[in-house]
Order: C-alpha cells, then sequence, then structure tokens
C-alpha cells in the first residue's frame, strides 16, 4: 500500500487519478451531476491518491474553506476494492497531513449513511442534516491532538 500525496498538482497523472476515481464513484455510482463534482477547491485542495500495486483505487482531499474550517472531503474509493479499509486508511492519511499543518479540528460534510464510518475514525457529527448535491448530509467534527 502506497500514498502519494501532492500539495499542488504537479502532473496531469496525478490530477487524472483523483478525477477517475470521483468520476467513477460520484458522477457514475452516485449521480451527482459532474458541474457539481469538481469546483474551484480542486485547485487549491492537498490531494491524496491511494495506490495498489501502481493502481489508483482511492481519494481524497484536504481543503481550507472561506469559514475558516479545514475539510476533508471527497473521500472515495473504486467499488471493486471496497471493504478492505483503504476508506479508512485514506482519512487516516489525511487527518495525518491536517496535524502537520497544524490543524487542530478537521470537519466533514458526510452523507447520512457514512456517519458510522467516520464515527469510528473520531468524528462527531452535530447540527441538522442537510442536503448537498441531492444527498442528505450532516456535518461532523474530529479534534486532531
Amino acid at each position: 500500500m502506497n500514498f502519494k500525496t501532492f500539495e499542488e498538482i504537479k502532473s496531469v497523472t496525478e490530477i487524472a487519478d483523483a478525477a477517475h476515481i470521483r468520476e467513477k464513484v460520484f458522477i457514475e455510482e452516485q449521480q451527482i451531476p459532474a458541474e457539481l463534482e469538481f469546483d474551484e477547491y480542486d485547485f487549491q485542495a492537498t490531494h491524496v491518491v491511494m495506490y495498489i500495486d501502481q493502481t489508483a483505487v482511492g481519494t481524497g482531499r484536504l481543503i481550507l474553506k472561506s469559514d475558516n474550517k479545514w475539510y476533508i472531503g471527497r473521500i472515495a474509493v473504486l467499488k471493486e476494492y471496497r471493504g478492505k479499509s483503504y476508506g479508512r486508511d485514506i482519512v487516516s492519511e489525511m487527518m495525518r497531513i491536517a496535524k502537520q499543518k497544524d490543524v487542530s479540528e478537521a470537519y466533514i460534510h458526510s452523507q447520512v449513511y457514512a456517519i458510522p464510518f467516520y464515527e469510528k475514525l473520531g468524528f462527531k457529527a452535530f447540527g441538522e442534516e442537510f442536503e448537498e448535491d441531492g444527498i442528505q448530509h450532516k456535518e461532523m467534527v474530529a479534534i486532531l491532538s
């Protein structure tokens, strides 16, 4: 298992691997419109792509939003690689990177069905459910120490 992280997009291959995974998971499987999936944050985010035997299998990003909060998001693992704890490994890597940036709290907009997954990683849900890209979400936070 090899994580490849980058602070800024350094090659077409790096962003293409992350984009391919997000297209498969969010656009094809979850039917999220492409214009909602890719946004201005993609060019300022810290992206993580997980490679297994040189195949890109999962991705995530870390962004600083205008509310001055750090968000972990766009966590996606290709269908054929799910159930192997790769999603957990990606989120853990994102949390490690956030700590290196001296981030004390990491937020996530979790799809409601995924709340138990993030709770196991130390996130706590708060606030009301809300709709994002046509899917019910809840905000969660993890204290990074």
